[in-house]
């Protein structure tokens, strides 16, 4: 019979300090709902700020209506002021109303075959300097020669 002896002890290998303590499994990073509502923030805020250029532009371009329709109407105003007073022009030009007041002034019609000139005398600084005025008639055929 034969028995066996036990197998002698070796020392078990030495570890050092850092390897002391049980290794531990790396921690996975929590993406999940972190990850996923940042993303989704940054969305809504990035649509948002789309949305709201979208309506800026509107607004303006709506402005930009508004007074081009101000203007247009302003236009129109004008132009029938225009046609008022063109109207009222035509009917203060009238032959009939001018001959009414020129004859309420005194004046007449000239008569085709006289021609009566204006004199227009030069007049000096002083009165007594002023030269007497020429005829105002132009001399007639025969009285060329003669002052």
């Amino acid at each position: 019979m034969s028995v066996a002896a036990p197998a002698p002890r070796t020392a078990a290998p030495r570890r050092s300090a850092r390897s002391a303590a049980p290794a531990r499994k790396p921690r996975p990073v929590e993406r999940g709902r972190r990850g996923v509502l940042s993303g989704a923030v940054l969305w809504v805020v990035l649509l948002a700020a789309l949305f709201g250029g979208i309506v800026a532009l509107n607004v303006a371009a709506l402005r930009g209506t508004i007074d081009a329709n101000r203007v247009e109407s302003q236009a129109e105003s004008l132009k029938e002021q225009n046609t008022a007073l063109a109207s009222e022009v035509a009917a203060m030009s009238g032959y009939g109303r001018i001959a009414v007041k020129a004859s309420k002034l005194g004046m007449v019609l000239a008569q085709p075959a006289r021609s009566d000139y204006i004199p227009f005398a030069r007049q000096a600084a002083h009165p007594a300097t002023a030269r007497p005025a020429r005829n105002s008639h132009p001399p007639a055929k025969g009285q060329a020669g003669r002052p």
